[in-house]
């Protein structure tokens, strides 16, 4: 009977070595093929080669009607027949076969695929592994082509990088002693805690703050805290506090994976601002400004965005938005067109919708790379708001 090493090829040997893969059965499932064609008289033995066989997986490629038989474990998937036009048909029935016939493939184009070990390292100190796999596009026992393997590497790590957790990301590449690859991923975290002074001009330029007198009573400082990385889930926690010129307290938190598939997040901000002087009217394109002991404009403002992730690049998110203002009867009276003929009040709600598409290879400096962004803003929705524009 034929030897299995005749069936090998001493450059496909070589460039299989090391993967150290199982072939006990392949002999018999050969036989069992090799018997049912010959007895119908389609080929002859000698033109029986082994293409691949990589984790158990093998191909034998049948010359003369050109039959191909392919393997998972012990088990016979089917049979695929190609004639001398490259037209394949099924001979057995079976899903993997359906896909592989509904996608075109050939023969000619067979590719080298192992098996992606259990233990799927991710070494980092605060972040959950399970944020890190959402932007992986393969998971441990997954197959994978040996020829693309590098260059989606290159990609997953890029895809880490842009969460702006880290610092720098390094991607490892291991084979095991069954032949299967364990991939690790190192990371440098960021320092998540962050707080910095805040301040600035309240009129519109230096120029601006200048042609007024120049005086430093006329600035906003405060200090502004973020909290990255919150609870090891990429939320994201903001407090800005505001005095000076105008008083202003900001607060918002977001979470960008709330569900189990980490594609929906949620993210709600409010914020509060109160002015003793500010501008109320234009008078030859130059803005007047009141001044006064008392709030001259209060503000009250609170949104909440759903943002929904589909695939690793395109993200749609839904705000909505509520803001209250207040004026004081001193700025009513100087203009009473401030808001509408006599108003203290305005109140509106807005809805913006926004669609991204963003493939950058570095979010912070990106060198190559395309971003597509595209907005809808309906501002007053609620037949009691004062604005009504989109």
């Amino acid at each position: 009977h034929f030897a299995l090493e005749k069936a090998f090829k001493i450059s496909s040997v070589e460039k299989l070595r090391g993967m150290k893969t199982q072939i006990k059965e392949l002999k018999l499932k050969i036989n069992e093929v090799e018997d049912e064609l010959v007895n119908k008289e389609q080929i002859s033995i000698k033109g029986l080669h082994v293409l691949c066989l990589v984790h158990n997986v093998s191909i034998t490629y049948i010359y003369g009607k050109q039959y191909c038989e392919f393997f998972y474990g012990d088990t016979v998937k089917g049979i695929i027949q190609r004639n001398e036009k490259k037209e394949h048909s099924l001979l057995y029935e079976d899903t993997l076969l359906e896909t592989i016939k509904q996608t075109h493939w050939f023969i000619e184009n067979v590719q080298k695929w192992v098996l992606l070990d259990n233990q799927l390292k991710l070494v980092n100190e605060k972040t959950k592994n399970q944020i890190l796999h959402r932007e992986l596009d393969f998971k441990p026992g997954d197959s994978v082509a040996i020829n693309s393997l590098e260059a989606r590497l290159e990609y997953n790590r890029r895809k880490l990088m842009n969460t702006n957790l880290f610092i720098w990301v390094k991607a490892d590449l291991n084979q095991l002693p069954n032949g299967h690859l364990k991939i690790s991923f190192e990371f440098l975290e960021q320092w998540y805690i962050l707080g910095y002074p805040i301040f600035q001009l309240a009129d519109r330029n230096l120029n601006d703050w200048w042609s007024r007198g120049h005086d430093l009573n006329r600035s906003i400082y405060g200090i502004h805290f973020i909290h990255n990385n919150f609870q090891g889930r990429n939320e994201k926690l903001t407090i800005k506090a505001e005095t000076g010129f105008t008083q202003r307290l900001d607060f918002t938190y977001s979470n960008p994976y709330l569900d189990k598939k980490k594609t929906l997040g949620l993210s709600f901000n409010t914020s509060y601002s109160t002015s003793k002087s500010f501008p109320y009217k234009t008078r030859n394109d130059t803005l007047q400004y009141l001044t006064d002991e008392k709030i001259l404009r209060e503000r009250w403002a609170g949104g909440i965005t759903l943002r929904k992730r589909f695939k690793f690049y395109d993200f749609q998110t839904l705000e909505l938005k509520y803001t209250h203002t207040i004026i004081s009867d001193t700025v009513v009276k100087l203009n009473p067109n401030y808001f509408s003929l006599n108003a203290k009040e305005q109140n509106f709600t807005q809805l913006l919708y926004t669609y991204s598409y963003d493939f950058r290879d570095l979010i912070a400096y990106p060198l190559r790379g395309r971003k597509f962004d595209i907005s809808i803003n309906k501002v007053g929705i609620l037949p009691s708001d004062h604005v009504d524009f989109w």
